[in-house]
């Protein structure tokens, strides 16, 4: 088996507006790196997410999220095109849930 070394980076921010006292509605944002090598050697591709996000309040003590952000912009090495498809999806679904005791 061929070993592959690579790392990365995440830069991400979300904003959320209160609709009613269980729905959040809101929207996200972030930035990724993918680098060559285990340290940040080389730069191999970056791209922007933007989508919108909900949160649901199921009880006092559950929530669920969901999000989809698609990629607006991005640029892989090497490559001239609007978005990085060599090293990104385009697009990204995260569903959360979350609960505590």
């Amino acid at each position: 088996a061929k070993w592959v070394r690579s790392s990365g980076t995440n830069l991400s921010g979300a904003l959320a507006y209160q609709v009613s006292d269980t729905l959040f509605l809101g929207a996200e944002a972030r930035l990724l790196a993918s680098f060559e090598g285990a340290a940040l050697d080389r730069a191999a591709g970056r791209a922007l997410f933007v989508g919108p996000n909900v949160l649901v309040r199921l009880s006092e003590s559950s929530s669920l999220n969901l999000a989809w952000t698609p990629q607006v912009s991005g640029r892989a090495r090497g490559v001239d095109r609007p978005l990085d498809l060599d090293n990104f999806e385009r697009h990204q679904v995260r569903v959360k849930f979350a609960t505590s005791f």
